[in-house]
């Protein structure tokens, strides 16, 4: 149901306001007039209150009549109408808007009238003279109604013991419809007023309910299709798909320029990440060639330190393949061997750093029943060194740092520890993050993929800290002895 069609809130609020409005002056009409100009309820008060001024006039008149010396039909007129005005204004004065006195039939004429207007004007005599007819002919007291315009003449006689009449008149002003179906049109107009404002609230309720439910279908529709866009309406609705729209490219616009910036700032952390793991074997290739290039000038050149160069470059060949394939680490290339030796390998690529930072790294193993553990070898030294560098630049200046490997059941376990003032507690739970670090040269991928590492090799990685020191622990299944 839409009474107004396409018409839009403002012109169905306008016509609900006008319906009200109509309603309220209606009703303030209709109740005026029917508590003020009620014809019947009015005529009858009159009728019983002038029948009651009349029937007073009788008394009194009888009354004078009684103790007069002579019958008071015998006077002049001047002189009857002179002493029966005064006794007419003497009862009248108990009646508000009440004219009364004495009618003679005979000559047809008003004596001693008197009370709201002494002068009888010629609707209100033939208002009294109907009253009188109708008295005269039932020989009881009566009452006439006569129209005269908008007023209502209303008329009560009643008959004295010579023959004359007693009556009182009042003249009820407005009180007629000067049109018949006054009262009927109003009834009319006050229906399809009300049944107007009914239908347009009606109506505005079924479009809220249905414009509120249409927005709620294209909000759910664009959680799952960021794409949608709701049709054009011609009403206030339309104004908020039209918002919403326009939101939605807003919204689209922006996440195109975030996942941009997003792109190039993984990008930038993926480079400064490579840059990062692919310094250290650079700084030993380095190392082992400028030995050779000094050995090579002394004349005591050997295979040894070309070897070691080599092992760097495929260290650094198998980190550069490690990082393009970042979150899945491949271990394939394991095998059961000593942990040890990857130890030293370890110490020895960080050895450099440590004496710059003036601190000592030591191992703590059994050299002859070593601990062994099926692991990529080049892999796990990676783990190593990155731990061997954290911790070196977490201790001060002639602190030491540790590397302790130990097998505990089926569990082979390697501790680096440093002596440092330990990790925030604010930043504990992101350590191992990608991306995440508290030093301005840091790349924040070490322990990052650290961890990855060795969770491809099936174990664990975690760490103990305090203000003395903070202790990493790398957890493997044991290998077996040979």
């Amino acid at each position: 149901m839409r009474l107004f069609g396409g018409r839009s809130f403002r012109i169905e609020a306008a016509v609900i306001a006008v319906a009200s409005a109509s309603v309220v002056a209606l009703a303030l009409l209709l109740v005026q007039d029917a508590i003020t100009r009620t014809e019947g309820t009015l005529r009858a008060a009159a009728e019983r209150e002038l029948a009651g001024a009349a029937e007073e006039l009788k008394v009194q008149y009888e009354e004078r009549a009684a103790f007069s010396e002579r019958p008071l039909h015998e006077l002049p007129f001047d002189a009857q109408d002179l002493s029966l005005r005064g006794l007419s204004q003497t009862v009248l004065r108990s009646y508000n808007d009440v004219q009364g006195g004495f009618y003679v039939f005979e000559s047809q004429s008003v004596i001693g009238a008197a009370g709201a207007r002494r002068d009888v004007q010629q609707d209100e005599l033939q208002a009294i003279s109907a009253a009188v007819e109708v008295c005269r002919s039932t020989g009881k007291p009566a009452a006439a109604t006569t129209p005269s315009g908008g007023d209502l003449l209303i008329a009560s006689a009643t008959s004295t013991s010579d023959k004359r009449y007693a009556w009182a008149l009042r003249r009820l002003v407005g009180v007629r419809d000067p049109v018949p179906n006054r009262r009927r049109w109003l009834l009319a107009t006050l229906v399809i007023a009300a049944v107007a404002g009914v239908a347009g609230v009606i109506s505005i309720l079924i479009r809220l309910r249905r414009g509120v439910e249409g927005v709620k279908q294209t909000l759910s529709q664009l959680e799952s299709d960021f794409t949608y866009r709701p049709a054009s309406k011609e009403d206030e609705f339309g104004e908020i798909y039209t918002a919403i729209g326009k939101m939605a490219d807003r919204r689209m616009e922006l996440e195109t320029t975030l996942r941009r910036q997003d792109r190039l700032a993984a990008l930038g952390k993926v480079v400064a990440g490579v840059a990062h793991e692919v310094r250290n074997p650079l700084n030993a290739i380095r190392l082992q060639l400028e030995l050779l290039k000094r050995r090579t000038q002394k004349g005591m050149a050997s295979t040894a330190e070309i070897d070691a160069a080599m092992s760097q470059v495929d260290r650094l060949n198998s980190i550069v393949g490690q990082l393009l394939g970042f979150g899945k680490p491949d271990v394939s290339n394991h095998s059961v061997q000593p942990l040890l030796p990857l130890a030293e390998r370890s110490v020895a690529m960080v050895q450099d750093h440590a004496c710059v930072k003036r601190v000592k790294l030591r191992i703590v193993a059994d050299p002859h029943d070593g601990v062994r553990a099926n692991v990529d070898g080049v892999q796990f030294e990676q783990v190593l060194t990155n731990l061997l560098l954290n911790a070196i630049e977490a201790s001060p200046e002639d602190a030491e740092v540790s590397i302790r490997i130990r097998e505990t059941g089926d569990t082979v376990q390697v501790d680096v520890s440093d002596c440092g003032s330990g990790i925030p507690e604010s930043v504990q739970d992101h350590v191992f993050d990608a991306f995440f670090t508290t030093r301005p040269e840091g790349t924040g991928l070490g322990l990052s993929l650290s961890r990855e590492i060795v969770a491809a090799h099936g174990g664990s990685i975690s760490f103990t800290t305090s203000s003395q020191g903070t202790t990493f622990s790398v957890r493997l299944p044991s290998g077996k002895r040979q």
